[in-house]
């Protein structure tokens, strides 16, 4: 494995020289391929700005938990 960290907080990316890539936050570890990492980092992309805009919707804010919660 090519340890190429890219440590940005708790997030550390490993490159490895089989192609893949092992995606650790804390004390999980995913392993994707380039492709499934690139598509997994555009939706958490997409999660994160519909986030910052509930934050600036007081309606958004006072959702009740849905059944993902908890």
């Amino acid at each position: 494995m090519r340890t190429s960290n890219e440590q940005a907080g708790q997030l550390i990316l490993n490159l490895c020289d089989c192609g893949s890539l092992h995606v650790s936050y804390g004390l999980v570890t995913i392993h994707l391929t380039r492709e499934a990492f690139l598509m997994l980092a555009e939706q958490v992309a997409q999660a994160a700005g519909v986030l910052k805009g509930a934050a600036l919707d007081p309606e958004l804010q006072a959702r009740p938990p849905s059944s993902a919660c908890h």
